[in-house]
């Protein structure tokens, strides 16, 4: 990735890719569904040039493939989660709330993301949050009609527990993996390893056995560090049953969300 200018002054950054390159049809893939979204918490995309000229130190020029985005100067949202060990329940919140107003767009828009994890997570120079990487979305109502995926992909801590069955649905995956981001937003740390029967944390949420999920977890914090709304709503974005978790129009109304 490369930092540009546009013609207004304006920073933008810029990646090239060869021509022959294998990812292209993939990337192409990317930027159809790009083109489709516009909205503050996605991070933009500017421009597409199939044929740009790339200028080498030594002056020497080749013609390459390249995409101009929105140039998104804060780093991954991560970055600062490390930094500062974890976020206060109300900047949690806060970008708990950007992303599910960036997923909420998407999902409108007939897409679902399906690699919502850290490092897809960008903040601006002016602490906003970003959504990137669109490169496994997909239409909502799949290949043919249904409305069911079959594809497994995604990044293994993030992924809903029904995706390696290759049958699930996008909107629900993404609300999985959303709640996965708040948990480790607020606590630093991940929930669990995976969301498998096997991961002894993820066993405990399958159960339903709530009271020992929270008691491990609660281990040198304060007393009542997690709320009882908190515990409620995370416990509902990551149910087993996909049909148990919230959809996005539900959880604007959640206590938790109406704390603020």
């Amino acid at each position: 990735v490369k930092l540009g200018v546009d013609d207004h002054g304006v920073q933008v950054a810029i990646k090239k890719y060869k021509k022959e390159t294998a990812t292209l049809e993939t990337l192409k893939h990317e930027l159809g569904v790009m083109k489709q979204l516009e909205h503050e918490n996605l991070v933009r995309l500017i421009s597409v040039r199939e044929n740009a000229t790339f200028k080498n130190e030594d002056e020497t020029t080749y013609t390459c493939f390249a995409i101009v985005l929105e140039f998104v100067g804060g780093g991954e949202l991560f970055d600062f989660v490390a930094e500062t060990g974890k976020f206060s329940e109300k900047v949690a919140r806060t970008y708990f709330h950007q992303m599910m107003n960036g997923l909420h767009y998407m999902h409108q828009k007939g897409y679902a993301h399906r690699d919502i994890k850290p490092e897809n997570l960008l903040l601006s120079h002016l602490f906003i949050l970003k959504i990137a990487d669109f490169g496994f979305s997909t239409l909502i109502k799949g290949k043919d009609g249904t409305g069911v995926l079959r594809t497994k992909l995604g990044t293994e801590g993030y992924m809903a527990p029904e995706i390696p069955n290759k049958k699930y649905e996008g909107k629900s995956v993404d609300i999985f993996a959303a709640g996965v981001i708040l948990f480790i937003m607020y606590a630093g740390n991940p929930p669990f390893e995976k969301a498998t029967p096997t991961d002894p944390y993820y066993k405990i949420l399958k159960e339903k056995k709530y009271d020992i999920f929270w008691k491990a977890h609660s281990r040198k914090r304060p007393v009542g560090f997690f709320s009882d709304s908190f515990k409620d709503l995370f416990q509902r974005l990551v149910a087993f049953e996909p049909s148990e978790r919230p959809k996005i129009e539900d959880i604007a109304g959640h206590p938790w969300i109406k704390e603020a």
